[in-house]
């Protein structure tokens, strides 16, 4: 180096201080973008590796991917040696698709998968209790007096409930066997209340026609129907 190239002390000096304090500031400000002091760490890349991670984890004992994000192998390897826990940003929730009860009476069938698989597509699914056939089909026509609300009744007295049902204003109920009855009832009545035998059904099965039932609708009654009905 030249005689003219070279620096006083004092100024040298200077700069290697101020290039010192902005490295450490720089350190501290991706410190605190990357390790929330709760132990919460949150990415939003749609693939997380473990390259993302390594050096990011100190104090964290929960990592928030996006919904759908795809993790490697090796980073969720590491995750788990780490004991860190993984959860999906939960954001705003969508609008339900609408609103299904779901009713069993006089029958051993369980609903509660069926209603959770219903729900987990995007519907608002209440599920009542397992009652006798009439107080069933009371506490389905207080519910059904919105017209934005269908239900289901699963039940092994399908004559009973289809003949409390038609006797309710609220109510057009109709049976269904497959899912081609289920699309007929909505379009021919406009149907808002699916009565169905579930013995010896699979919940798949009955899901079928659940989803026939929710998305076929709402159909057309005919008004010489709708006039004696209502």
């Amino acid at each position: 180096m030249s005689r003219g190239d070279s620096k006083p002390p004092v100024q040298a000096e200077v700069e290697r201080i101020v290039r010192q304090v902005l490295a450490e500031l720089t350190q501290a400000q991706y410190a605190a973008a990357s390790e929330p002091s709760d132990g919460e760490l949150v990415v939003t890349s749609r693939v997380i590796s473990l390259k993302e991670l390594e050096d990011k984890l100190k104090g964290i004992s929960r990592l928030v991917v996006p919904r759908g994000a795809v993790i490697t192998p090796a980073a969720r390897d590491h995750l788990k040696q780490k004991h860190i826990a993984v959860a999906s940003a939960v954001g705003n929730k969508p609008k339900p698709n609408g609103q299904l009860i779901v009713a069993t009476a006089e029958t051993n069938f369980a609903a509660a998968t069926l209603a959770k698989s219903i729900e987990q597509a995007g519907w608002n699914v209440e599920q009542l209790g397992n009652v006798d056939i009439i107080a069933a089909v009371d506490q389905l026509a207080a519910r059904l007096r919105s017209g934005e609300t269908r239900g289901v009744l699963l039940t092994s007295n399908l004559s009973a409930a289809l003949c409390l049902a038609n006797r309710s204003r609220e109510m057009r109920a109709a049976l269904a066997t497959n899912v081609a009855t289920v699309t007929t009832a909505v379009q021919a009545i406009d149907a808002n209340l699916l009565v169905i035998e579930p013995t010896g059904r699979g919940w798949f099965e009955l899901r079928q026609m659940v989803f026939a039932f929710l998305k076929s609708g709402p159909g057309a009654c005919l008004s010489q129907l709708w006039a004696r009905l209502n």
